[in-house]
C-alpha cells in the first residue's frame, strides 16, 4: 500500500493488519507453481497458519499487539478519501502494463468497487472509462 502514498493529493489510510485476513501470493510464487514445484508456495501456507495461530494467541491478552504476528504477505484493509481528478491521475498511472502488478490489481479492484452510477454517477465512470 507504500505505493499508494504517491499520490499526494489523496489521502490513504491501512487498516490494522489482521492473520484473519487472505494473503497475497508473491508473483515468483506464481511462476514456480507453474513449472511444478509447490515447495514455496507450502511454504508460505505453513508460515501463514503458524502466524494465525500466534496471532488468535496474542489477540485476547495483547489485542493491539497481536498485528506483529501478521505477515507482510497478509491483505489489508486501505481507506482513502481523494477527488474525482486524482481518482482519474490514480487510474491513469496504477493501471498501465509497465506498473507492478499487485499494485495495478489493487487499482483496477478499487476502480471495479467505485464502477457503479450510484457511487460516482454515469458521466463520471464514462469520463474514468474513456481517458
Amino acid at each position: 500500500w507504500h505505493q499508494l502514498l504517491r499520490h499526494r493529493r489523496a489521502t490513504f489510510i491501512a487498516g490494522r493488519p489482521s492473520a484473519r485476513n487472505s494473503y497475497v501470493t508473491p508473483p515468483l510464487f506464481k511462476v514456480a507453481l507453474e513449472r511444478g514445484n509447490d515447495r514455496p508456495m507450502m511454504r508460505l501456507l505453513e508460515l501463514s497458519k503458524d502466524s494465525r495461530y500466534l496471532y488468535e494467541k496474542l489477540f485476547y491478552e495483547f489485542t493491539s499487539d497481536a498485528e506483529y504476528a501478521v505477515l507482510n504477505a497478509a491483505v489489508r484493509p486501505v481507506y482513502s478519501q481523494m477527488n474525482l481528478q486524482d481518482l482519474w491521475d490514480l487510474t491513469r498511472l496504477r493501471t498501465r502494463n509497465d506498473v507492478q502488478e499487485e499494485l495495478r490489481e489493487t487499482t483496477k479492484s478499487l476502480v471495479r468497487q467505485l464502477a457503479r452510477p450510484d457511487l460516482l454517477g454515469e458521466a463520471a465512470l464514462h469520463f474514468i472509462a474513456n481517458e
